[in-house]
């Protein structure tokens, strides 16, 4: 499933780039914060923009650490992450000079790895490691402002699905809702 994943996006940049258009490619960054489980998000992006729609290859980066103190006695902690790789097609209609509404969609495979620890006077008692794989729909609205014709800002809502399997091919759901902000370069 990785290799469909690496398929796609390489297929997508290479379309891309074949075609001629009079818009150009970009690569950019984002950062953002998850609002369910109240963590940091970070990301790369490149792709290439025809006008009003754009195709991009991204990855991005996700944790977030909940303590949970039951007495004074008794804790857990949990830290986990999740590192994802994904396409995606965007819609990105003018509203005004040098303004563009976002409407997109992704869709990728990414790794979540989990930690939890647990503690009894302050001292280890019990610990867990878990990784696994997850499949990661999503779609975003967003806008972005064009500053000097060469450098984009970027901020939206990102709402994704998430599909996490584990060894024994048991899954879980997740959704999760970012906000974002990300800046691109122009070419």
């Amino acid at each position: 499933m990785k290799n469909l994943v690496k398929i796609s996006f390489i297929a997508s940049l290479l379309f891309a780039s074949s075609i001629n258009a009079h818009e150009r490619a970009f690569v950019g960054v984002e950062g953002g914060y998850e609002f369910f489980n109240q963590g940091p998000a970070l990301g790369a992006k490149g792709g290439y923009s025809f006008g009003d729609f754009r195709v991009y290859g991204a990855y991005d980066y996700t944790r977030f650490e909940e303590k949970d103190y039951s007495n004074n006695k008794i804790s857990t902690e949990v830290k986990a992450t999740t590192r994802n790789l994904y396409i995606g097609l965007d819609t990105t209609p003018e509203i005004a000079d040098n303004l563009k509404a976002v409407f997109g969609s992704y869709m990728g495979y990414g790794q979540s790895k989990a930690k939890v620890q647990g503690f009894v006077n302050n001292k280890s008692l019990v610990g867990l490691v878990n990784s696994e794989s997850l499949w990661l729909v999503g779609t975003k609205l967003g806008l972005e402002y064009i500053v000097a014709d060469h450098h984009g800002i970027e901020t939206g809502l990102k709402y994704d699905l998430i599909k996490i399997y584990d060894q024994n091919g048991d899954h879980a759901k997740f959704r999760m809702v970012k906000q974002y902000l990300g800046y691109s370069f122009y070419f």
